[in-house]
């Protein structure tokens, strides 16, 4: 006796669907590729004229030790923005968003000693001035396309083309740029937009594996410039605590150097990983950890304020107590 057969239930693959989306192949593939080496070329070539104009300008600030550290910082960085750009371009190069990246990658990492040549009139100041836009152009449109390659939500090409605005303004000096407070501070609005577009994009649309990559992009980026937008603040609110001289901005310098490769890092570890590690340790951490330091040195500061001696003597047993301690109970995701 025939039984009747219920209909077998196909699970569809989001993940496969949405990663296939992106893939190129014939004659548009090689051109893309050619195109990126080609513009890849271009950008290193920039990055090694503006060596020498880089550590000039350091030089100009600094004493020669110092100016050969921030050169070298500068180069390390570079190097790792290259190296992540390239990785992806060898695995993922038939995905025409993975290329995207990597071409990003490529510029922003060039962009890291470039920008020297916009200030001294040569045949090379026109170039580094367009690498410069091209660049954060590249950065910001792959921030509105990743992981899918959709613009979602359907609002944010406009809030692209109105940044877009807002460069070319600023190139032909329409906006006064003695006002870099109010600078700062439309640019980092313009960021939060895109970071807003991306939480809607994780809540709305995304599958589990585009909530990772979600994640990790969102992290890197966003701890890259609230670190950045601090340091921008305390350069402009206060100037005379942050001369050039001063070893605040010696010490800060580096780290505001340094702190960019969080991005290149967090996009290829959301593209080259099959198996994603689970980020939502991390972030916890560095949200736990922040808020904790922060409560300590806002305490060092009330009780300098207070008439009470400063140094390592301010932190006390109940401080080290509120620090929080690593537990055994999160393991290693793969």
């Amino acid at each position: 006796m025939n039984l009747p057969s219920t209909p077998e239930q196909v699970s569809v693959n989001t993940d496969l669907k949405n990663t296939t989306s992106t893939r190129l192949q014939g004659p548009w593939l090689a051109f893309l590729r050619l195109t990126w080496i080609i513009l890849s070329v271009l950008a290193i070539i920039l990055f090694f004229v503006s060596l020498p104009v880089y550590f000039a300008s350091q030089q100009k600030l600094y004493a020669v030790g110092y100016a050969v550290f921030i050169l070298a910082l500068g180069i390390f960085v570079a190097l790792v923005w290259f190296i992540v750009a390239v990785l992806i371009f060898w695995r993922k190069s038939n995905d025409w968003l993975a290329l995207l990246v990597s071409l990003m990658l490529v510029l922003q990492g060039a962009n890291t000693t470039v920008n020297s040549l916009q200030i001294i009139p040569s045949v090379w100041q026109v170039p580094s001035s367009v690498l410069a836009l091209v660049a954060f152009d590249l950065l910001f449109l792959v921030f509105c396309l990743f992981p899918n390659g959709r613009f979602v939500p359907r609002w944010i090409p406009w809030i692209g083309v109105l940044f877009l605005g807002w460069e070319v303004l600023l190139i032909l000096n329409i906006f006064p740029q003695n006002n870099t407070l109010l600078t700062v501070l439309v640019q980092y609005s313009f960021l939060g937009s895109f970071v807003v577009a991306q939480l809607y994009r994780y809540h709305a649309v995304s599958s589990r594996t585009e909530r990772q990559q979600t994640k990790w992009i969102v992290f890197g980026v966003t701890m890259t410039y609230l670190i950045e937008l601090g340091f921008d603040l305390c350069f402009g609110l206060f100037p005379s605590f942050f001369s050039t001289s001063s070893l605040a901005k010696v010490i800060l310098i580096p780290i505001g150097n340094v702190v960019p490769i969080l991005i290149p890092l967090s996009f290829g570890f959301a593209i080259l990983r099959s198996r994603l590690w689970e980020i939502d340790v991390i972030i916890h951490r560095t949200l736990v950890y922040g808020t904790h330091w922060f409560a300590i040195a806002r305490a060092r500061a009330d009780r300098t304020s207070a008439g009470f001696p400063t140094g390592y003597r301010w932190l006390h047993a109940a401080d080290c107590c509120a620090l929080p301690t690593t537990t055994s109970s999160h393991s290693e995701h793969y």
